[in-house]
């Protein structure tokens, strides 16, 4: 929910939804990066249309196990992020900050197991195309995630200081909009490299 703080009757000194500039940056970019997520899906169905056997005979098709835990870790992050949202609405920031925190930490475990996935992977990512374009999803994505770990540094950082109140929340609301966007985009890609080639 959209929320103004005016000191007197001047400009608001604290904005936050989308009366903030912020909201529609993040809003905008997200915009932007979807269209890069749906050309790499795109281009992973092109190459599998113009392929007679998908995955090559040579590569093996993947694995779900350790995909599905660290989608399950990934989630999580999401849903952490929201309650840690929802608690700065609320004006609680010590509630803000340990859930963001075990969001930070379940994102670890998602790029930690996706690292040990792929640097056990019996192929390489110039082998083919169908290796070009996993390696590529799967490094897009998780310098996504990345990404969304490096906002929480000064996040958490400002957090502990006590720069956050319930009036001063943007970054915040910010930074869980991006979050949960990279969380989302996610269940396209796992089912697009992940399922596919396993049920088709």
């Amino acid at each position: 929910m959209a929320t103004a703080t005016r000191a007197g009757e001047g400009m608001p000194v604290f904005v936050s939804g989308q009366k903030s500039s912020m909201w529609w940056g993040i809003f905008l970019l997200m915009l932007i990066e979807s269209a890069v997520f749906v050309g790499l899906i795109s281009s992973y169905f092109y190459l599998f249309a113009n392929a007679s056997v998908w995955p090559p005979d040579e590569t093996s098709t993947p694995s779900l196990g350790i995909p599905i835990i660290y989608t399950v870790a990934l989630a999580a992050s999401g849903v952490f992020a929201l309650i840690g949202n929802r608690a700065i609405t609320n004006g609680d920031v010590a509630t803000m900050r340990w859930w963001r925190l075990a969001g930070i930490a379940s994102l670890v475990v998602f790029l930690l197991l996706k690292a040990y996935e792929y640097a056990t992977l019996d192929y390489l990512w110039d082998e083919s195309a169908y290796t070009s374009i996993l390696w590529v999803i799967a490094g897009f994505h998780s310098a996504h995630v990345l990404t969304v770990m490096l906002k929480e540094i000064p996040i958490q950082i400002l957090a502990w200081k006590g720069f956050f109140t319930q009036e001063r929340r943007s970054a915040i609301e910010g930074a869980t909009m991006y979050w949960i966007f990279v969380v989302s985009w996610w269940f396209p890609l796992f089912a697009t490299v992940y399922f596919f080639p396993n049920y088709v």
